[in-house]
């Protein structure tokens, strides 16, 4: 698994770390900046820190983007974190690799 490039989830990822720890839920404040191209940028406070992700091409992506960079900073101190963003990432892949096999099968093709 790579954190620090995977987007899938991040944002339900850092929800259910504040869940789990019963910390106050992560507060996000989209703005689209003014300007030729379309973008979004979403601070996001979660235990008194503000943390920024990367522009987004979506109000989404910006939420997921802002969610990842605060996963970066909370990453290496948290087991629960760690355990819970394991756990869903080998959940995923368990699905995706059930759901390519019973197509697989079924159709008779490769996908």
């Amino acid at each position: 698994m790579n954190v620090h490039k995977d987007l899938d989830f991040r944002k339900s990822d850092l929800n259910e770390y504040a869940a789990q720890t019963n910390l106050e839920m992560p507060n996000y404040a989209t703005i689209q900046p003014q300007g030729a191209v379309p973008v979004f940028i979403s601070p996001l406070v979660f235990k008194g820190v503000t943390y920024n992700g990367d522009l987004g091409k979506s109000k989404k992506e910006a939420e997921q983007l802002a969610a990842r960079a605060a996963i970066h900073s909370l990453y290496d101190d948290s087991m629960v974190l760690l355990k819970s963003i394991e756990s869903k990432w080998k959940l995923h892949a368990a699905y995706r690799e059930t759901k390519y096999l019973c197509c697989r099968s079924e159709c008779g093709r490769r996908f």
